[in-house]
């Protein structure tokens, strides 16, 4: 196969990941696969339902991608085992920074070189040259750039923090599991996006980044996507398939992990969610947009108190 381009959408969760995911999925000649991340738990381990309404186990091609990517026993405990040593957020500044050690780099090797299989893999199974992973974790990018036959492009997917922590808040269903999705506390919600936003930006240190904001994105996205975009010879100057009544059409997908938008099929309008507007109470509007202030600022966002009644953006810096 020709090269390999991966669109690895990262960030904070909650913040429009999974609809960035499958809007970039509609252009030609490209898969979406959401949070590829969750392989190993949401479907080895848990089985959970693929987008296609099959558990994992039984979905036909989840099946061809676990006997190319684990022909032999014991393979699936020694990739975990590697995984939970290499590919998470707390392990960013070693990979980036500290890479070194004998038996470290062994591993290392090793791990990467399953990360290929798995992707070319999915590649092959998708016929696509280009695929979309919104797993968000910045370790995952970092361990998929300078694979040999793959370019990794960064798109750092920005929410207002005040809009993530009220979507942390609430309960939503996930028909994956048959349950509500888990809830964060304003504490965890603040340190979860600051912390993400961080190390997803340390991304550009290696490798193809670009920072859009949800809220531009969901009002302009072709303008938003254009810079993103523009790396990818085969969608280069490529508008998105809407209708003439502003929706696009979002087809079935294999995805094991991300929000429930995953299962959604058929047209759909991207509209700014402004929820946390009318939801959210005042005091801790205000209590996050103080915590926030730093990044808020840095990133664009303004009219940080409550006589605003709308989310505003301008260009990111």
């Amino acid at each position: 196969m020709q090269q390999l381009d991966i669109i690895y959408i990262a960030g904070s969760g909650r913040s429009g990941t999974t609809v960035l995911d499958r809007v970039v999925g509609t252009y030609p000649g490209v898969a979406s696969f959401n949070e590829v991340y969750r392989l190993l738990t949401e479907g080895m381990t848990d089985n959970n339902l693929c987008a296609c309404g099959e558990h994992f186990s039984d979905c036909g091609f989840w099946r061809k991608i676990v006997a190319d990517v684990f022909p032999h026993p014991g393979d699936i405990e020694r990739v975990r085992f590697l995984h939970n040593r290499y590919d998470h957020t707390r392990h960013v500044l070693r990979l980036l920074l500290f890479p070194y050690g004998r038996k470290y780099q062994r591993g290392l090797r090793e791990y990467r070189q399953w990360l290929s299989r798995l992707y070319l893999a999915l590649a092959r199974e998708s016929g696509c040259s280009v695929l979309v992973d919104s797993s968000k974790v910045p370790s995952r990018a970092l361990l998929l750039s300078g694979l040999p036959g793959i370019r990794i492009h960064v798109v750092h997917l920005v929410r207002d923090l005040r809009a993530v922590s009220n979507a942390w808040m609430r309960k939503k269903y996930n028909p994956a599991v048959g349950d509500s999705l888990p809830t964060y506390s304003i504490v965890r919600s603040v340190l979860f996006w600051y912390a993400r936003q961080f190390t997803t930006e340390l991304l550009k240190l290696r490798m193809p980044y670009t920072r859009i904001l949800y809220e531009e994105f969901v009002e302009h996205p072709n303008e938003a996507l254009q810079s993103a975009m523009g790396s990818i010879e085969s969608i280069q100057d490529v508008s998105l398939p809407f209708e003439k009544d502003g929706s696009i059409n979002l087809d079935s997908l294999h995805s094991i992990g991300g929000n429930p938008v995953r299962f959604t099929t058929g047209p759909i309008f991207l509209r700014l969610d402004k929820k946390w507007v009318e939801t959210m109470p005042p005091a801790i509007r205000r209590l996050v947009g103080f915590l926030g202030f730093p990044l808020l600022w840095r990133y664009g966002y303004f009219g940080l108190n409550d006589h605003q009644d709308k989310e505003s953006t301008r260009k990111p810096s």
